[in-house]
């Protein structure tokens, strides 16, 4: 259960004046790697295969400048990040988790989105792309986080928004949360389709209820403020 994606988020800062901003290290990197750039993407998406599983590496930023176009990365001919409204709350809302790889290794600490950020760049997606995995790993975060439910995940959004916001996050919330207002609302339909397809049994009218139930305290919360 949960989302498929493992979201990275790497502070590169492609400014308004990025002219001077050399990314030609994040290019001998994919290539050192194995990774062949998907070319119907304009250099964004980037593919590997791993143990015969394909893994995509999808590059977003989110500049005031060029909203929903692809940047090109000075110093990385090849490479270009899709900037849209979004990725900034995850960047500044960030948390520090502790990962135990075994016995034999050290313990690292890593940098994830907070729960807050990752709810404001998740709605940006739902409102601009609309895939049903977006409705539904909205849905389900709000469902399951582990800091306390629906409630919280308003109350944390609302605290992740930036001071200084280049786009009106309130707005693409309120559009996003639009998606659940009743069980046969589109984003309720998809957040159904893959629970059933994710192999969850609950009964279809249940989980329709849930989300809808979900999102308005959510709603309710993020209103109210932290």
């Amino acid at each position: 259960m949960g989302t498929a994606d493992l979201d990275l988020l790497l502070d590169v800062a492609p400014r308004y004046d990025r002219d001077d901003d050399d990314f030609g290290w994040l290019q001998a990197a994919l290539d050192a790697a194995g990774f062949t750039r998907i070319e119907q993407s304009g250099g964004w998406r980037w593919l590997i295969t791993i143990e015969g599983k394909a893994v995509v590496v999808e590059f977003m930023c989110d500049v005031p400048d060029s909203q929903g176009l692809t940047i090109l990365l000075p110093g990385a001919p090849q490479v270009a990040a899709l900037n849209f409204a979004g990725p900034a709350p995850a960047l500044l809302d960030a948390v520090e988790i502790q990962l135990n790889r075994g016995p034999s290794s050290p313990a690292v600490r890593v940098r994830f989105a907070g729960l807050g950020g990752y709810l404001l760049a998740k709605a940006t997606a739902v409102v601009s792309r609309g895939l049903d995995k977006d409705f539904y790993d909205f849905v389900f975060v709000i469902l399951n986080n582990d800091s306390g439910g629906p409630t919280q995940a308003g109350q944390d959004a609302a605290s992740a928004l930036p001071q200084n916001p280049t786009h009106d996050y309130t707005e693409t919330i309120r559009q996003a949360v639009t998606f659940f207002g009743d069980v046969s609302a589109q984003g309720v339909a998809a957040f159904v389709r893959e629970m059933q397809a994710a192999g969850d049994s609950t009964p279809p009218d249940i989980l329709a209820q849930d989300a809808v139930a979900a999102l308005g305290m959510f709603y309710d919360a993020y209103v109210q403020g932290p």
